[in-house]
């Protein structure tokens, strides 16, 4: 699934916009955002394939030129094939580039009237006495605008404006267009503008709808991803999460790279609960987590909950001598936050540590990591409970132990 990258978005706000009844088809700058960034490169290259096929038809409209316009044929030609196909060229490579949503639309926009004025312009030098029926080919530009390219709604209307007052002066220009069919092929003219604009809004509104709709989806999907790898009470990232972040470490890790785990548990927490209760414990567990996500150092740290009262860090690019040290600021740290424990000596919750590292290598002793940072754990149990081991001072005999 692609990723929602703008942190802005999130279901609120996409439930109020499909909630709203404006006429605007613009989002709130975030959403317009991501719309225009998860569409505009594909909208571009649609935009090229549609604009070389509109441009095939515009040229083959030379047949008409002929048949129509005989008495000014090259100049038709000059304008058809001099001017305005070089332009659209040119346009169309620019949009290759995906240039922004303005010059994108608006550079479209601009060929499309050149291409209906350049028809018109045509139809009055002429003094052929068919030339009248060129304004018909002014129609599929406006159809071609609004419901083949389908222009973004301002683009389109600003476009069939401008066809629509040329239209109107070129009908107007002809003496020999009787006022009656020149008013009746105005009024024409201008019905079909209105219904291809209706169509055009209507098209764009329902595709912006289905756009919201898919990127609701697509966060609920997401969010139900995300909510399957973190732990619901403490919002640490859980034992399946684990499994996904070593093996990413391990796939991107260069060889050699050190890399630690901090398995920590709460001492005499069975205790705790009988004395205090289950809500207290749950609190207790959402504070230390609080303390172990404050101690993340940058993107790469993680931590998790390992188990009941169990908590993991994994701490890629750390020695064991790194690795040893967090986890003794750590310890003071969940002493220092005060948790009445009753049933201890000193009467304040405490934690055991258990500190292990490795050197990656293709992948070698990611699952030995946290054995190893298990047993250590199991002796700083074993030698009294709120402790580190390895001890900070034996950092060195730790380290030769582990690498043996």
């Amino acid at each position: 699934m692609d990723r929602i990258s703008h942190t802005d978005v999130d279901e609120t706000t996409i439930q109020r916009e499909l909630d709203a009844r404006r006429l605007g088809l613009v989002f709130p700058p975030a959403l317009e955002a991501l719309y225009e960034a998860e569409t505009g490169r594909g909208r571009s290259r649609m935009l090229v394939l549609q604009g070389l096929v509109g441009l095939c038809v515009y040229l083959l409209y030379l047949g008409a030129d002929y048949l129509l316009t005989p008495d000014i044929l090259p100049l038709a030609a000059a304008i058809r094939l001099g001017l305005v196909t070089p332009l659209s060229l040119i346009v169309l490579a620019l949009l290759l580039r995906n240039p922004q949503p303005r010059l994108r639309e608006g550079s479209i926009a601009v060929v499309s009237v050149l291409a209906g004025f350049s028809t018109l312009f045509i139809m009055v030098m002429s003094q052929s006495p068919l030339r009248d029926a060129e304004m018909a080919a002014v129609v599929l530009v406006v159809l071609f605008v609004t419901l083949v390219q389908r222009l973004r709604f301002p683009y389109a209307a600003a476009s069939c404006g401008v066809l629509l007052a040329g239209y109107v002066a070129a009908a107007l220009a002809l003496p020999s267009l009787a006022p009656e069919r020149a008013m009746n092929s105005i009024f024409l003219f201008s019905a079909a503008v209105g219904l291809a604009l209706i169509g055009a809004w209507t098209l764009e509104h329902e595709f912006r709808r289905a756009y919201l709709l898919h990127l609701k989806q697509r966060l609920a999907i997401a969010t139900l991803s995300e909510s399957s790898l973190h732990d619901p009470m403490t919002a640490l990232e859980n034992r399946r999460a684990l499994d996904v972040v070593l093996s990413a470490i391990v796939a991107n890790a260069p060889e050699q790279e050190s890399l630690a785990a901090v398995l920590l548990d709460i001492d005499r927490f069975k205790a705790f609960n009988d004395n205090l209760g289950h809500v207290a414990g749950d609190e207790a567990l959402r504070r230390i987590a609080g303390l172990l996500r404050r101690s993340l150092r940058d993107n790469h740290d993680r931590a998790f909950r390992f188990g009941g009262e169990e908590f993991l860090l994994i701490l890629p690019r750390t020695d064991l001598g790194g690795a040893v040290m967090l986890a003794e600021r750590l310890r003071r740290a969940i002493e220092a936050e005060g948790i009445v424990h009753p049933a201890v000596p000193g009467g304040v919750l405490t934690a055991s540590f258990g500190v292990a590292a490795i050197q990656l290598h293709d992948g070698e002793g990611v699952g030995q990591l946290i054995e190893a940072a298990d047993a250590a754990l199991y002796e700083a149990k074993r030698n009294g409970r709120n402790r580190v081991h390895p001890p900070l001072l034996s950092e060195p005999a730790a380290v030769s132990s582990l690498a043996s």
